[in-house]
């Protein structure tokens, strides 16, 4: 990838921009749009599906309890060098996709997309990815009030 070409992709605003070519081996597709919005699909679905080490099961999602239980979070044991470049091609993929109006689904709950546009969080955010930890909270705030100063 060019580093003009995704400069000019960024630019772009609509949903037929692309950031390269796409060619499956063994198939004759003309690259008219529709392998390249398999290609975007199958990016979405391997981040969403943890297939790479790039994402993980939101606690929601892995006790399916609260809300966006089909939800994925940002993995934060990948810090190797490699997780951190592939960390950089996902997020030029979502730009990419927001630019441009690709069609790449994207399982991350309402706190991550806050946080990429500067919103203040808040304790109801946990709750979007983590009901039990919210809970616990709130009784534990439930049962400060009740406690004396000493």
């Amino acid at each position: 990838m060019r580093k003009d070409a995704i400069f000019e992709a960024f630019k772009a605003n609509n949903e037929d921009a692309h950031i390269f070519d796409t060619k499956f081996a063994g198939e004759g597709a003309d690259d008219y749009g529709g392998p390249y919005r398999e290609l975007l699909t199958n990016v979405g679905d391997e981040i969403n599906d943890s297939c790479l080490p790039l994402t993980i099961k939101s606690p929601n999602n892995q006790t399916n309890f609260g809300t966006f239980r089909d939800c994925v979070i940002l993995n934060m044991s990948s810090t190797t060098p490699t997780h951190k470049q592939m960390f950089k091609l996902m997020g030029g993929f979502i730009g990419f996709s927001i630019r441009s109006s690709s069609p790449i689904t994207w399982k991350f709950p309402p706190f991550f997309w806050k946080q990429l546009l500067n919103e203040p969080l808040g304790l109801d955010d946990l709750e979007c990815f983590d009901a039990y930890a919210h809970q616990s909270l709130e009784e534990l705030k439930k049962l400060s009030k009740s406690l004396k100063e000493d």
